[in-house]
């Protein structure tokens, strides 16, 4: 049996094997009434279908103690940027760069094409790191906070694909840029290497 249930997470009642939710809240029972109060019984609800009305996009940040210009190089110098996020580098993010960066213990690789370079202030770039026929485009800025600190704020728009592809990208996006800012704040504030981008898909990890 499909049941809807609404924000509130009201049953229609009767043994429940699956739940279709219209609402907001993710409620997993099976059996029982799913709310405290008394059972309402006959209640006719109607499902909406699952859609997205915009195209999801991300956008991550962090405050890193550390100068704008010094957070800055740290992402523009792959001598830097290789402790953190790829491990190698066909060059520095200049624009009208074209670079090729990549992950060598994942056997990956994408190509990179630097649009534009704000000194200590912002980085733009597009890449086919999901659909290279359809590149999405990447900003750093780097904003200056009291006390000689800096946010570091990544976003990334242009995703294209069906509804599951759109959230899968954007979530891989989202947890790999988050990494990669961990990764910056520790290595710039304690000089300490996390390793998350590496760790974060071992080798033998059961699929």
């Amino acid at each position: 049996m499909s049941l809807t249930l609404d924000a509130q997470g009201k049953d229609v009642g009767g043994q429940i094997v699956a739940l279709t939710l219209a609402g907001p809240k993710t409620l997993l029972e099976t059996g029982e009434s799913l709310t405290a109060g008394p059972r309402k019984e006959n209640h006719r609800m109607s499902a909406r279908p699952l859609e997205l009305t915009t195209i999801p996009s991300v956008k991550v940040g962090m405050l890193i103690r550390r100068p704008a210009r010094e957070v800055f190089q740290a992402i523009v110098d792959p001598a830097v940027t290789s402790k953190i996020w790829y491990t190698k580098s066909s060059g520095k993010m200049t624009p009208g760069a074209g670079l090729t960066w990549e992950w060598e213990m994942y056997g990956a690789s994408t190509q990179a094409s630097v649009e534009e370079v704000d000194e200590n202030s912002r980085i733009r770039f597009t890449w086919g790191n999901y659909a290279p026929d359809n590149p999405t485009t990447v900003e750093f800025r780097f904003i200056p906070m009291p006390d000689d600190t800096t946010y570091v704020q990544v976003t990334e728009t242009g995703f294209t694909g069906t509804g599951d592809e759109l959230v899968h990208h954007v979530t891989d996006s989202t947890g790999g840029f988050t990494f990669l800012i961990s990764a910056l704040k520790a290595l710039l504030e304690h000089n300490i290497v996390l390793g998350l981008v590496a760790d974060a898909n071992p080798s033998g990890l059961p699929a």
